[in-house]
């Protein structure tokens, strides 16, 4: 199964920062009433009447007073998302405590080797995951000789590699497939224009740059940048 922890925790910190700028707006409102605004029509055009907390009566608010009345509709609404916001954070906090996908794996590979050999799993295990990834990805396919340094740095990143056409690479989180293609002689013109045309027909075959095709590039003026090296490998691979 897919582990989506990453992607709930990375939802829970946008969940956060809306609720931040949330109370900031409402601190920058602290003299707008509060109240409820009542929008209804006439003749066509929008009317506007206002219960101030507190307060029995509805007043009327006139079109031409329209930044009071734009006032009084944002601090109702920030007050709605804020109050929104803080009950998804929490709700998502609590199941982020108990969320653990591993578990339904770990069943299975508790048990004694004797009883698993008896035993059809429901999901396959992420060994088994691995073992048919392998089968279906083989290695030894790239025309061109192997770099050493490349190999050593997936490698040591902790997901599984083969190479083709430069590298074709395992999310074993996510279970997804990633292509990685590196153009290092981006500043020659002919090399340029036959890897833009490899790019295209890649797109053609359903490798999509920002979704399972990763690019990095190098010229003799501009060599490789690991740090966006390594920040790709963050946000595609980990």
């Amino acid at each position: 199964m897919i582990d989506y922890t990453k992607e709930l925790q990375n939802q829970l910190q946008e969940l956060n920062m809306l609720l931040e700028e949330a109370n900031n707006r409402l601190k920058k409102s602290w003299n707008v009433e509060e109240g409820k605004l009542r929008v209804c029509s006439s003749h066509g055009y929008p009317q506007y009447h206002f219960k101030a907390t507190g307060e029995e009566k509805t007043r009327y608010i006139p079109t031409y007073e329209k930044d009071k009345i734009k006032a009084l509709a944002q601090k109702e609404y920030d007050l709605s998302i804020k109050k929104e916001l803080e009950s998804s954070s929490k709700k998502l906090q609590k199941f982020l405590k108990c969320y653990d996908v591993n578990n339904i794996e770990a069943l299975y590979e508790k048990l004694h080797q004797g009883r698993q050999i008896l035993i059809d799993t429901i999901i396959p295990s992420q060994a088994e995951r691995i073992e048919e990834w392998y089968r279906n990805n083989p290695g030894n396919n790239n025309t061109f000789q192997k770099d050493a340094d490349d190999d050593n740095y997936f490698n040591a990143s902790g997901y599984v590699r083969r190479k083709y056409p430069d590298f074709v690479l395992l999310n074993v989180r996510k279970n997804k497939t990633i292509y990685w293609e590196h153009l290092g002689r981006a500043g020659e013109e002919l090399y340029a224009v036959r890897n833009f045309d490899k790019l295209m027909k890649y797109e053609r075959n359903g490798l999509i740059i920002g979704d399972n095709l990763i690019i990095t590039i190098e010229s003799e003026k501009m060599p490789l940048d690991v740090d966006i090296v390594t920040y790709k490998i963050k946000e595609f691979l980990l």
